[in-house]
């Protein structure tokens, strides 16, 4: 027997949040306040701790669609490919137009003054070429201060979160009707989901810092173990560390009884498809029969039996099934 070889194919108070604009006096005010409305908490309904992420602004995409797109869309990168932002706490974040409207040290961002799970903040001189009034506002949150460390989000929008007129002011209340596009809005708290298990978030999550298209590819193997990106995100293994594979050979003890092979397939990787495939002289590959013979709560262990005194090589199969 030889090794296996893989293939891939692809309500809480800010202090004194003021960001300002250099722009004209006549621009427009937009206030964000969860005062009397509901709370914003974690997948398990805990409310958000101090220092935890808020950013207010609008997706560019058809009006008459966007809230399907949105609500469908798992892709970090996507999405903030589309934001096109008024206001966040992150610093050096927004456009030229309106980046006087982030970059400060308290930003919008949740604390504990008075209680978890609440926010207050305004933004200030909106410039209408930025926002045109009346532009659907949205409010992605994320439960760490930074997209990078967190592992939770959610997207919020309500009918009367709008881009306010000069001289105008718009709160954006979480007592409105809010729908929630990512996470839920229920029992008087807006509650964020888990980010979803994609290989582009598991990408984003492994190289931060915006790694070049190669080292990020289904088919890089950047640490040198044998396993492509693909496999690695696939078995949950460590892309910039030497792993083992989740397969193995088996030799059997049996008389009679051919040898077996065992590889793992992912519960909760719906973007990346598993299979395996057979051969007896690694020149024709057809499918190979597995059934499932040990399972929890991340994966499947599928098994595959060779005929006695038959020579069988086999292989791991990753297709990418990704639709955002």
């Amino acid at each position: 027997m030889t090794p296996e070889i893989m293939k891939t194919s692809i309500s809480s108070f800010i202090a004194a949040v003021g960001l300002f604009v250099c722009h004209p006096v006549s621009g427009g005010t937009v206030t964000l306040s969860s005062a009397g409305g509901s709370q914003f908490a974690n997948k398990s309904g805990n409310t958000l701790e101090s220092g935890a992420l808020v950013r207010v602004g609008t997706f560019d995409l058809p009006s008459a669609t966007r809230e399907a797109t949105l609500s469908t869309t798992k892709d970090y990168h996507q999405l903030k490919a589309w934001f096109r932002p008024l206001g966040e706490g992150l610093v050096g974040r927004g456009s030229v137009l309106q980046a006087g409207t982030t970059g400060t040290s308290s930003g919008l961002r949740i604390n504990d003054l008075p209680g978890d799970g609440g926010v207050f903040g305004t933004i200030q001189s909106i410039n209408e070429t930025q926002l045109p009034v009346g532009t659907q506002l949205f409010v992605w949150v994320f439960n760490q201060s930074t997209p990078e460390a967190s592992d939770q989000w959610g997207i919020f929008t309500a009918d009367t979160w709008t881009a306010p007129p000069s001289l105008g002011n718009n709160t954006l209340s979480t007592a409105s009707t809010v729908r929630a596009l990512h996470g839920t809005s229920a029992l008087n708290q807006l509650q964020l989901k888990a980010i979803p298990p994609t290989f582009a978030n598991w990408a984003w999550k492994t190289w931060p810092n915006h790694a070049n298209p190669e080292q990020t590819s289904h088919s890089a193997d950047n640490d040198g173990d044998h396993i492509p990106n693909l496999a690695e995100y696939a078995w949950g293994l460590n892309a910039a560390g030497r792993d083992t594979p989740r397969s193995s050979v088996n030799p059997s003890s049996v008389p009679g009884q051919g040898a077996s092979f065992s590889f793992d397939v992912p519960k909760q990787r719906p973007d990346v498809v598993v299979s395996v495939e057979r051969s007896v002289d690694l020149q024709t590959w057809v499918p190979a029969a597995s059934v499932v013979t040990s399972s929890n709560a991340e994966f499947d262990t599928h098994t595959c039996t060779a005929a006695a005194g038959t020579k069988c090589f086999w292989r791991v199969i990753f297709t990418s099934a990704a639709n955002n």
